[in-house]
This record gives C-alpha cells, structure tokens and sequence, in this order.
C-alpha cells in the first residue's frame, strides 16, 4: 500500500509508507506527507494487527473491533474514556475515525471530551473529517466540538477533510456549521489549495461556492488555488479553473 505525496511538478505519485520521517522534503511533500503520514499509522484494520501492533488497552481494541457490548462493559466496569495512549489518542478520536456512530455516542454520554486533542492537536472531529465520516462530523459538532479549532499545524477539520479522500458530504457539513473555508495553516495552504493539489474536484466545487477564495497566492509557490487546479492535470478541476479565471476576467 502506499500513500499520496506530491512533487514539484504538482503530480500525485505513491511513495511506500515508512516508519521514519524522510529528513529533506519539499513545501508541498510536508503539508501533505504529515497528514497522511499520521492518518494512515492509526488506521491499520484490527485484523491485520499483530499482538505487538494492538492497542495498549483492552478499551482501545474493542472501539478498533467495533464491539459496542465490550465498550458499554468496559465503560461500565470504570475504564476511563479519556485515557490517552503515549500519543494522546483517545478513545473518541479512535472511534471517530473509525466511522462507529453507536460507540461515538456511547463514549460521549459516558464523558469523553469531544474536543481532546492528541499530542499534534488533533481533535476528534478532524479525524472523523479526515475519514470521511459526514454522520459522525455532525453528531460531533452537535455535542459541541469546535470547528475551526486548530492543530499544531494550524490545520483545522476543513483541512483534514481534504486528506484521504474526496467526500463532498464532510465539507459541506462543515460549512453548514460555518467552518472558515479560507483559514490558512501553517504552510499558507488553504483548504481549497489542497482540494486541488489532492485531485478533490468536488470538494473544490463546494469550497468554492462556500466562498473560498481561489484567488489567494500561496506565499512559497506563488501560485493560487486556480492554479493548481489548472496544473492537476484533472479535466474537472481543469475546467473549473477556466471558469474561474473567464468569471474573473469578465468582471
């Protein structure tokens, strides 16, 4: 398996899924590589663990078998459900990010805090974001996880959701609850600037019409999301910089 990074010339290639950081990366390879990097090192599926790969503690391997019996007995027995591993992941954010519903509300009615982050920042709701998950993101922000919180990147969950794949249902679950689609992380990339980078044609088009501005440089490169999606060598994201240009230009 391998996971997506990006070289200079904007093209997605695959690149083997290491255990150690790479020492020299480009602007675009580090936004993208961190985000993968730590989205896939928490995602093996549990039947594909070894006994030494499998969660600390018996909590942890039950929320990854979504056993929602196991959970409630646990929880009920005094496990704690905000115990954090050495990582700072809780039991929350591996649920969320697993896509179980019924062990997410479990955990929440039981105490966990929606919004505990890891040791990065990463929040429950950007891992359910970055998986994808629309019913979880909701149910979430329901209980009160915030937005636009950020990680230690400045990465928000809008950021996280244009990570692993293009789920147009997430972005606009998260403008519906006012998500800013113009926050910058710490790399100056936007979330409009990583639909883009990442092939997400129709996560661009919400973004886009949510009021991300396509029209912002990217400090390092210089280039906009415009044109980056014009250099996708994506014909949906092509013609949406065309149109996006020809609007502007007839202004």
């Amino acid at each position: 398996m391998g996971l997506f990074t990006l070289d200079g010339k904007w093209r997605i290639k695959t690149r083997a899924i290491s255990a150690e950081p790479r020492s020299e990366v480009t602007w675009t390879e580090d936004n993208v590589w961190n985000s993968l990097r730590k989205w896939y090192r928490r995602q093996k599926p549990p039947h594909e663990m070894t006994k030494r790969q499998k969660p600390g503690s018996d909590l942890a391997w039950s929320i990854l078998n979504n056993n929602l019996d196991a959970v409630r007995a646990q929880l009920a027995a005094g496990l704690d459900p905000n115990k954090a591993d050495k990582d700072g992941w809780t039991p929350l954010i591996a649920a969320a990010g697993a896509g179980f519903l019924p062990i997410v509300q479990l955990l929440i009615e039981r105490g966990a805090d929606v919004n505990h982050p890891d040791v990065d920042g990463f929040t429950p709701l950007m891992c359910a974001a970055g998986a994808g998950h629309v019913d979880i993101v909701r149910f979430l922000i329901s209980k009160g996880a915030q937005v636009d919180r950020t990680d230690d990147s400045s990465r928000t969950a809008l950021s996280w959701a244009m990570t692993k794949k293009d789920v147009v249902e997430v972005v606009r679950a998260l403008v519906d609850f006012r998500a800013n689609p113009n926050h910058s992380d710490d790399t100056g990339m936007t979330p409009l600037m990583r639909a883009a980078l990442l092939k997400f044609p129709h996560s661009f088009d919400a973004l886009v019409k949510a009021g991300a501005n396509p029209f912002v440089k990217h400090v390092p490169s210089e280039k906009t999301a415009i044109d980056m999606a014009a250099e996708s060598d994506n014909s949906a994201l092509i013609d949406a910089a065309r149109k996006l240009k020809s609007a502007s230009q007839n202004r």
